[in-house]
């Protein structure tokens, strides 16, 4: 990749968590699927899942989200539905089972240190 090109795009400042690549010119579709393996294990994903959370959780009450009871307990159940069956997470077997319920573990850190943010700052 040239230096043109790298300088072309850059990371969202606001985002902290799931990064968003801003890119400034055009973009085009990859002829091949790109393999982006994040997670060494499950534990690894877990831990990964416990930083997120708490990470969105306070960037999200920095713009003046707050959380209630409903977000900890809905959130996360519409979370695991998304990925397992919405997004066919149960043609995976059990990987997919075991990512739909870490993403819905994500949420449920988000929302529920988003509460205490809430109701404790």
């Amino acid at each position: 990749m040239s230096n043109l090109q790298r300088d072309a795009c850059r990371y969202d400042p606001e985002r902290s968590v799931h990064e968003k690549l801003i890119v400034e010119g055009p973009v085009a579709r990859l002829d091949a699927p790109i393999l982006h393996y994040t997670y060494d294990s499950l534990q690894d994903c877990l831990a990964k899942m416990e930083r997120y959370g708490e990470q969105a959780a306070s960037m999200l009450f920095a713009r003046g989200v707050r959380a209630g009871a409903w977000e900890i307990a809905a959130r996360p159940l519409w979370r695991f539905v998304r990925g397992y069956v919405l997004r066919l997470g149960f043609l995976d077997g059990a990987p997919g089972a075991a990512m739909a319920w870490a993403r819905a573990y994500e949420a449920f850190r988000r929302y529920a240190r988003l509460w205490e943010l809430s109701r404790f700052s």
